[in-house]
């Protein structure tokens, strides 16, 4: 009958004096555990793993941050150029008008257009952000938000309307 193997909770070699670890037995010479790696080395393996998926899993979140990012700047984009269309129609119905209807609409979609780039303006400092934490995190990426020629009316009345 065979007595049951004794799993020791380190085992080592007598002449170099590594640790292995768990097993049943240790080792005298070297030339016993050449292919066995030491436990440290196994640890060190296993902690660089995973301080690799750490890393690799945060650049995502930042680079998902980016992205989400770059998406409500599309968004406003798209709501800071109707607001300019419509305070452009509210501009031309005053000046030709000259009514008291056409005021109060021109006032109300030139706030809406401040309110609109306000929005916008906040936004384009998010992207920013977002794009230099994850440019800092070591991510690479092409730029491709919104160019201001994208914003069609902002070149033509931004400075007017802010004065």
């Amino acid at each position: 009958m065979n007595a049951p193997l004794r799993i020791y909770q380190n085992v080592s070699c007598s002449q170099c004096g590594r640790d292995f670890g768990p097993g049943s037995h240790g080792f005298s010479h070297c030339e016993n555990h050449e292919r066995r790696l030491p436990v440290s080395s196994g640890l060190e393996r296993i902690a660089d793993i995973l301080r690799e998926a750490d890393a690799e899993l945060a650049l995502s979140n930042l680079h998902d941050d980016l992205r989400q990012a770059r998406r409500a700047e599309r968004i406003a984009v798209a709501e800071l150029n109707g607001a300019q269309a419509r305070y452009l129609k509210a501009t031309d119905a005053w000046t030709t008008t000259h009514t008291a209807d056409a005021y109060a609409a021109f006032t109300s979609a030139r706030a809406a257009w401040r309110a609109a780039d306000t929005a916008y303006e906040r936004t384009r400092i998010a992207v920013m952000s977002a794009s230099h934490a994850f440019r800092a995190a070591g991510g690479t990426e092409a730029t491709n938000g919104p160019a201001w020629s994208e914003i069609d009316v902002v070149g033509q009345l931004g400075g007017q309307l802010r004065d």
